[in-house]
């Protein structure tokens, strides 16, 4: 399978985070919208804020449902640099997954794309 054809990627997430001013606390978890089940994806993490030692972006967690709404398991996490695209083939674990993002603690503004891969 060649990843290289830019027309197979597809933009599933876009998204812009900030802490909440004046608390001492990061960012916090981002649950991505909707469920997905392609298991290649793009991530890319950055802050226009960041400290130039700064290289960790957060850490991305494929979330797996049992069926309950109540008990969700975490299938695999991956660590996600700042300013760089990784590329993620996430087990297949489960026909659907979800995804949730937590950037590193230290991040008061973080922007994150992800994008799956749809092979022809």
């Amino acid at each position: 399978m060649s990843l290289d054809n830019q027309s197979n990627w597809e933009v599933i997430y876009s998204g812009t985070h900030s802490a909440a001013v004046g608390l001492e606390q990061g960012i916090g978890r981002i649950l991505i919208p909707g469920s997905f089940s392609q298991h290649i994806i793009r991530a890319y993490a950055s802050s226009s804020v960041a400290k130039p030692r700064w290289w960790l972006g957060g850490t991305l967690t494929q979330v797996l449902n049992n069926g309950s709404a109540q008990v969700d398991f975490e299938g695999s996490r991956w660590q996600v640099p700042l300013n760089r695209t990784t590329l993620i083939s996430l087990p297949e674990l489960t026909g659907e997954y979800r995804i949730k993002f937590e950037p590193a603690p230290w991040h008061k503004q973080i922007q994150l794309t992800l994008e799956i891969y749809n092979s022809p």
